[in-house]
């Protein structure tokens, strides 16, 4: 579940970068969950060296900022972000049109054998409709 708020989160802040993180917090539903993914996706992967961590560049999608002006903290997005977005909508995307055609593949055989039927049967329904029109008379 936590998957689609990470895309929301990051498809607001794609859209609204750089964005106060109170602005996020505020827009997202649960402000708790929200809090701790943002945490998530800010934390960069660490390598280890002779017993020294290091961060990894590029390795987290969001980054945080202060505003020189109100000191507000902002959150901007980062190409990794970006790439996983652009990723998860290109999916999207894909499974929609692929639900699409799985319709249409179900959809069509049934509206060809009613097409064939009503064919079939078409002399007869005309006469029915002629005789329908003249007890309407």
């Amino acid at each position: 579940m936590h998957i689609i708020l990470d895309y929301k989160i990051l498809q607001f802040i794609a859209d609204h970068s750089p964005v106060s993180e109170n602005q996020v917090l505020n827009t997202l539903s649960n402000r708790s969950a929200t809090q701790l993914r943002l945490s998530i996706l800010a934390t960069p992967n660490f390598y280890e060296w002779s017993g020294i961590k290091a961060p990894l560049e590029n390795t987290y999608y969001i980054s945080y900022d202060k505003d020189p002006i109100t000191d507000e903290l902002l959150v901007c997005i980062e190409p990794l972000g970006l790439k996983v977005l652009e990723e998860y909508q290109y999916v999207q995307k894909t499974s929609s049109r692929k639900r699409t055609v799985d319709i249409i593949l179900k959809v069509l055989p049934i509206l060809i054998s009613v097409i064939a039927l009503v064919k079939s049967f078409w002399p007869d329904i005309i006469g029915l409709w002629k005789q329908l029109m003249q007890l309407m008379r």
